[in-house]
């Protein structure tokens, strides 16, 4: 379904390495994204915070299939992990993970701690009508080339075998992983490409992904299509008008009322999620606020659709 135009922000389409023409014709239909909704959490049970999240995601999508994998679950679909992955942080495997995943599977990628307010057919409909081989969101504080967006990971979704996936797991794989953060920061500033990559990126030895994504959009081989929101308009729009201060966030998503129209998805960042759980299990929210009209919802039922395959 259409969503209102404050819910939905004008997509972007960045043709990267040829100009786009104004406006920019789509090339024949690209194969559809998979309706599957994949993440990945390390431990036996998630916090009730991430649980309300991934509650959200069933409650919009009820015959779509969503994984919430584990190592185990990672493993029997993906047999050949590195074994440098195994002995680093469940964050550098997600790393690892979404791309891989995406590449063999397509569909959308999400991290756990993300609310969606409303199903995310928009993006399916944005994908077909630009002919994208990839959409997700890019952050406009970061980026300060207009040619090059830092794009953010996320969310990410795309059809199986997408060229843009491809050469990010190519290189995430390459040089990310056997060099490990700090190491690859020093290889591209060895190089002399560490400026230009990094942009405004604020913690480049904890966002290696987006590095990996810039040095794939910023070779001058690079011809790829992709379809690009502000995270700032949507999934970071609380955030921005809360001046990107917790506190601030915490009293607009708990404490207010969430208003007639929404963001489709809001994502909390590690920080954003502190005291939480908490709030939630001590009831700390009004009913008509953002947590407690999409967070607090009644479970969906369970369907093979979509339970067949989550942890």
């Amino acid at each position: 379904p259409a969503l209102p135009p404050w819910q939905a922000p004008p997509a972007q389409l960045w043709q990267i390495g040829a100009p786009a023409p104004a406006p920019a014709p789509a090339p024949a239909a690209p194969a559809p994204i998979p309706r599957i909704l994949w993440t990945y959490w390390d431990s036996a049970a998630p916090p009730p915070l991430i649980a309300r999240c991934l509650a959200s995601w069933r409650q919009h999508h009820p015959h779509w299939r969503i994984e919430v994998l584990d190592l185990a679950r990672a493993r029997a679909l993906l047999p050949h992990l590195p074994a440098a992955l195994l002995a680093d942080s469940p964050q550098k495997l997600a790393d690892w993970l979404r791309l891989a995943l995406l590449q063999r599977h397509g569909g959308i990628w999400l991290d756990a701690s993300t609310i969606l307010t409303a199903p995310l057919d928009w993006v399916l409909q944005a994908q077909q009508a630009q002919g994208s081989e990839y959409l997700g969101f890019y952050l406009q504080r970061f980026t300060t080339s207009t040619q090059y967006p830092v794009v953010e990971n996320w969310f990410m979704a795309a059809a199986p075998g997408s060229a843009f996936i491809d050469a990010w797991q190519r290189e995430f794989d390459a040089e990310v992983v056997p060099r490990g953060n700090t190491g690859y920061l020093q290889h591209l500033q060895a190089l002399g490409l560490l400026p230009a990559l990094q942009q405004a990126i604020d913690a480049p030895d904890y966002l290696s992904m987006h590095l990996a994504a810039q040095r794939v959009l910023q070779r001058d081989d690079a011809r790829y299509r992709l379809t690009l929101w502000p995270a700032e308009a949507s999934a970071f729009a609380y955030h921005v008008q809360a001046g990107w201060q917790r506190a601030r966030l915490k009293k607009r998503l708990f404490f207010m009322q969430a208003g007639p129209a929404v963001a489709p998805l809001i994502k909390l960042r590690g920080p954003d999620r502190r005291k939480l759980d908490h709030y939630l299990a001590a009831g700390l929210y009004l009913p008509g606020s953002l947590a407690g009209r999409y967070l607090m919802a009644p479970p969906a039922s369970p369907t093979p659709d979509h339970d067949a395959h989550a942890r």
